[in-house]
């Protein structure tokens, strides 16, 4: 099925899990109630071949990622967001991380969503702040900063 959805639609809208419904719960305005959907379990997302995680980095990543995920196990090549994982969840993850000794900032998981990717920018000779920092404007680390933003009208 996904790859019939992906045939069709941009990568960003082809759904990660699948549920079979007999039916759709609706509400009492005929509406779809998304609260009474039931939650994806292991088995509705996507699953390709499970390669164990190699090194220190990975195998504490792959602990983190399971236990936030509330997934078994979790592979080197497994994607942060197909197993389930967003924003909030990301947060989660890089917070246990920090706790751990790895450094990383919420974006690297944006930059780098596989198990391997990030262990390698983590493990990455000089990185001491996380992937993404190098992505944009250097920034004086020794006053909170601040985002601009310009609008054009």
């Amino acid at each position: 099925m996904r790859e019939y959805v992906a045939g069709r639609l941009p990568e960003y809208m082809v759904p990660w899990a699948y549920v079979r419904l007999e039916k759709l719960p609706l509400n009492a305005n005929g509406k779809v109630d998304r609260r009474a959907l039931p939650e994806p379990g292991e088995q509705a997302y996507v699953v390709r071949g499970y390669e164990a995680p190699v090194g220190e980095t990975e195998r504490m990543l792959a602990v983190i990622w399971a236990e936030v995920l509330k997934v078994e196990r979790v592979g080197r090549y497994d994607n942060f967001f197909h197993l389930g994982g967003h924003s909030l969840l990301a947060v989660r993850v890089i917070s246990k991380m920090r706790r751990a000794g790895l450094r990383a900032d919420v974006r690297d998981l944006f930059v780098a969503p596989t198990l391997a990717e990030l262990a390698i920018g983590i493990d990455a000779p000089g990185n001491t702040a996380g992937l993404a920092a190098g992505s944009g404007p250097q920034q004086d680390q020794t006053r909170p900063s601040a985002r601009v933003i310009e609008l054009t009208l």
